[in-house]
């Protein structure tokens, strides 16, 4: 896979997360689809965006969004046909931008053939496709607990449950079984074959699990325990993505990124994507996206940033992973907050949104930006549970104890996927520009205030920004290969670090804090990009208002 400083495409490239269902809407149906993202491309490609990442398309019940695949060769209907991929595949080439697919594996809708055939034959040849046990005492076989909250375990018949660590439609894959493995590694090359770059693939750290099945002893307040350690990072999981890269991805040159929640150590991320490693090019993790107190706030209003944490976890994964892998750069995707809503400011909302665009895609690795994220999108004005369609917010509440509901229902307000599966904000016009039909998704209301076409056309717009640090990251290879060494800043809302290598030198200073300081820089050689308009020379002491950010040139 190479040293640090090898050249591959994805290190030096800008992707984009396409949510299809709420991208752009071309036949006016209320339902994003492939067409829209072929409307799309030059849109993306002004912007600066070298591959796509493309959540679900494939046939599904939709019970999770598409993540529930019922047929993998085949095109939700409501997203076009496979005609429409094909045309999406040449017309991104043409424009010079590679498509990344995001791949499930762990599990299969339940509707998927494979299922229905375990579901309807008692000697079914596809039983050892998935996890199977016998209850107890009329109970599941053991007390794991769903992600999706209640039991991990679902009844297939009197006897029998199957093992489904997400949704009750969505059961585990076993990937013990060669068969189903190989049967997985075919429908990864059909897809390479057809043209796609790569895969994200989903929930790849669970695809092995404790085969003891037997209960957790961790302690818990409810029946039911949620203990990753029983299907998270287990050394099983590397044997099978060694497997499936000398398979599928070797042969096919094809990119590789894998969600890797459980909460993994540098260690265990190592194992994944280590140059030496022959698994996955670079694995997601999530510990920097949690450096606030949401979990006691009642409101965004409350929320407030952990400034010193998420320093220390953004310098502790670059530190650590620097040389020995390459690494993701992103603040969002389909299942997390909205950036401004999560670590920014409802009073400076386009200055913070810059401010943590520099913090972030200054580091080095690949970025990765949601869509949306380019002009400030934000969290939805939540006020009744009705509003929620998603799965698995539904599910964690209803598992809630009654006297904690409302209380839990705040929290969903704020943390629900729905969050982030918006529809994307085009314009002031109706709809946001999504479709001339109702959008059969949530839409903010503040469509009119944040849209692309006004930050277009507005050179101090949140979009012109990460157009500029797009171009700064593509034309500049210190910020793709330079070192980093973060500073310690008496500021303690202040995160500031340094990148370097033989030809240059800067210095990154992000306050993500309301309140205005100080702070003490080197000679500065000139402003690369700022948030800020100042003609003022520059001393060695730097005034910082909310949410100023800088990338200096240093002498």
């Amino acid at each position: 896979m190479g040293e640090h400083n090898t050249y591959k495409w994805w290190k030096e490239a800008v992707g984009y997360q396409i949510y299809p269902k709420t991208f752009f809407d071309a036949n006016n149906d209320g339902y994003g689809d492939i067409q829209g993202i072929i409307d799309k491309l030059p849109y993306l490609r002004e912007l600066g965006i070298d591959f796509i990442w493309i959540c679900p398309f494939f046939d599904s019940p939709l019970d999770d969004n598409g993540y529930d695949i019922r047929n993998y060769y085949k095109v939700h209907e409501n997203f076009g046909n496979m005609q429409d991929i094909k045309t999406l595949i040449a017309k991104a080439k043409e424009m010079d931008i590679r498509i990344i697919v995001d791949l499930v594996l762990n599990h299969t809708s339940d509707e998927h053939e494979w299922f229905v055939n375990v579901k309807k034959h008692s000697n079914s040849m596809y039983r050892d496709y998935y996890i199977l046990k016998e209850g107890k005492a009329g109970k599941p076989p053991n007390n794991w607990g769903s992600f999706f909250g209640g039991s991990a375990w679902e009844k297939l018949n009197d006897k029998e449950y199957y093992l489904k660590l997400f949704s009750k439609k969505m059961p585990d894959l076993n990937w013990s079984n060669r068969k189903l493995r190989t049967a997985l590694y075919q429908i990864a090359s059909w897809w390479l074959e057809l043209g796609v770059d790569g895969f994200r693939i989903d929930a790849i750290a669970h695809i092995a699990k404790d085969t003891s099945y037997k209960d957790s002893t961790l302690e818990s307040d409810t029946e039911f325990v949620s203990d990753w350690s029983k299907f998270s990072n287990l050394p099983r999981v590397h044997e099978y993505i060694k497997e499936f890269h000398e398979e599928v991805l070797e042969p096919n040159n094809a990119f590789a990124v894998g969600e890797v929640g459980g909460d993994p150590s540098v260690e265990d991320v190592l194992k994944y994507c280590a140059f030496d490693r022959n698994e996955l090019d670079v694995t997601f993790t999530f510990d920097h996206m949690w450096c606030n107190n949401i979990n006691e706030a009642s409101s965004l209003t409350e929320l407030k940033t952990n400034v010193k944490e998420l320093k220390e976890t953004l310098e502790h994964w670059q530190v650590s992973l620097i040389k020995k892998a390459w690494y993701p750069l992103y603040w969002n995707n389909h299942d997390f907050n909205r950036l401004v809503s999560n670590y920014g400011s409802m009073k400076y909302p386009q200055q913070s949104a810059k401010a943590l665009a520099t913090l972030m895609y200054g580091m080095w690795g690949t970025m990765f930006i949601y869509q949306g994220e380019e002009i400030g999108m934000e969290n939805y004005p939540f006020t009744s549970i009705d509003q929620l369609e998603d799965v698995q917010a539904k599910g964690q509440y209803e598992a809630t104890p009654l006297p904690q509901r409302e209380k839990f229902l705040r929290k969903l307000f704020m943390t629900s996927r729905d969050n982030m599966r918006t529809a994307m904000q085009w314009d002031d016009t109706k709809n946001a520009g999504f479709s001339s039909a109702k959008p059969s998704m949530l839409l903010n209301p503040n469509y009119k205030r944040i849209n692309v076409k006004q930050q277009m056309s507005d050179p101090n717009s949140v979009w012109h920004y990460y157009k500029k640090i797009i171009h700064l990251k593509k034309s500049n290879m210190t910020f793709i290969y330079g070192d980093i060494v973060f500073a310690d800043v008496i500021a303690d809302q202040v995160i500031q670090y340094a990148r370097f290598d033989d030809h240059n030198r800067y210095l990154v200073v992000v306050n993500l804090g309301e309140n205005d300081c100080e702070i003490e820089i080197p000679d500065i050689q000139s402003i690369v990009l700022s948030n800020v308009k100042t003609t003022k020379p520059l001393g060695n002491i730097l005034k910082l208002s909310a949410f100023d950010s800088y990338i200096f040139k240093v002498k």
